[in-house]
């Protein structure tokens, strides 16, 4: 029984202790230890992040900056990044673009949380393979991401970045975060803005709560859609001849509104819908000859210059009035010269501007509230409503006039006639 039983217990130590070997083996290689070690030349902190990175894991210099938050929270202050959590951008270089490091990068990328990051981060012409991100972080330089690729997301919310922000030409797999990024005048007066020309981005361009002088988007490949809640833009934003594969839209949750001080969708083609409801354009919003797959919702926004539809094609419905919200304040020149509409959406006897051009401006049909075609207003409405158009022709006359015949209001239709004729 005896002789049994050491036979046994020396089987099962035959057994285990390869497997126990076999596993500490592994443990050892583990693919999330870093198996490349850090520059001596680097600094303390440098190698801190190298080695937290290298592992698979986020870097975090400054403990109260840690958290990758949401675009809908609130701003935090980074004015209390100290030099203490400073690193070199000739650092962060050296990680993603030269060997050994940039191929030791794990498969989670640079993820790099309150920083103070000296010097200038040029990625311009680079290749990213892995996701990149930087964020809750203060630039003391601007960078460059000019003609940068990656096959991931770039993220640079919550940043502080002074002057101008260069992304021109960059291609994005993935999508492009720049929530919440504070962009800033230099002290030798170089003005903040974003710079997104001719870029193609896979996935959206989020830019909720971002502050920046201008952005400017020319001939932009977005596939996602453009987020602008709570953003404010002190001079413009720029999506001239931009391609929205998606929407544009801001938030009506958002506490603060969305303040543009001038918007330019000239020429830009959207497929899904626009909605700028409850947003400030403190200048003007030009959209001649865009092209609209979806709706256009401006209810409640507030236009205090002048409103360009030229030549726009809207598919769906062009909305200056969303429930009980009206489009506001605009005294300037609203021109809807040669556009197109399915829907008008609005409300005839709340005011207009006293320049009115509807030179050619077809619709199939004009709603006064959410659900259905409503009934028409009497024909004195529409005939003051026309009486502002500064165009000579009389196809607006005739074109409202058509809509209420096939409506079986033959006397308004022809009431709106006559005050043509008198006009």
């Amino acid at each position: 029984m005896n002789t049994h039983f050491a036979l046994y217990v020396g089987l099962l130590l035959f057994l285990f202790i390869p497997h126990a070997q076999s596993f500490a083996s592994t443990n050892s290689s583990d693919p999330q230890v870093c198996q490349t070690p850090p520059l001596p030349e680097w600094t303390e902190n440098e190698q801190g992040v190298w080695n937290r990175i290298c592992a698979g894991d986020k870097a975090c210099l400054d403990p109260s900056q840690c958290e990758s938050r949401l675009c809908s929270a609130k701003r935090l202050a980074l004015d209390t990044i100290s030099e203490t959590h400073s690193i070199r951008a000739s650092f962060l270089m050296t990680l993603m673009l030269e060997e050994p490091w940039k191929s030791a990068v794990p498969r989670q990328g640079v993820r790099l949380f309150g920083a103070r990051i000296e010097g200038t981060l040029d990625l311009e012409n680079a290749t990213i393979e892995h996701e990149l991100k930087i964020e809750n972080s203060f630039f003391i330089n601007p960078p460059s991401f000019r003609r940068m690729r990656t096959a991931s997301i770039l993220s640079l919310k919550r940043n502080s970045i002074p002057g101008k922000v260069t992304l021109e030409s960059i291609i994005i797999d993935g999508s492009l975060l720049l929530c919440h990024i504070e962009s800033t005048r230099t002290h030798n007066g170089t003005e903040a803005s974003l710079l997104l020309d001719r870029g193609k981005i896979g996935g959206s361009i989020q830019l909720g709560r971002a502050t920046a002088r201008e952005v400017l988007a020319l001939g932009t490949d977005i596939g996602g859609a453009v987020f602008l809640t709570g953003a404010q833009f002190s001079h413009r934003l720029a999506l001239k001849r931009t391609h929205i594969r998606e929407s544009l839209s801001t938030s009506r949750e958002n506490p603060s509104p969305t303040f543009i001080a001038q918007l330019s969708l000239t020429g830009a083609e959207i497929d899904g819908y626009v909605d700028l409801n409850d947003t400030i354009i403190q200048k003007s919003l030009d959209a001649s000859h865009i092209r609209v797959g979806g709706a256009v919702n401006l209810g409640g926004a507030d236009i205090v210059g002048d409103l360009d539809f030229k030549g726009a094609r809207i598919d769906g419905e062009l909305a200056l009035l969303t429930g009980e919200k009206h489009i506001t304040r605009s005294p300037g020149v609203w021109n809807f010269e040669n556009s197109r509409a399915w829907t008008l959406r609005t409300n005839l006897e709340l005011w207009w501007p006293k320049s009115l051009n509807l030179g050619g401006f077809e619709y199939q049909k004009i709603l006064n509230n959410q659900a259905s075609p409503s009934k028409p207003h009497k024909a004195s409405t529409y005939i003051e409503w026309l009486a502002q158009d500064k165009s000579t022709h009389q196809g607006p006359y005739k074109h409202i006039s058509g809509i209420l015949r096939n409506m079986g209001y033959n006397t308004s239709a022809d009431n709106i006639l006559y005050a043509w004729r008198e006009k």
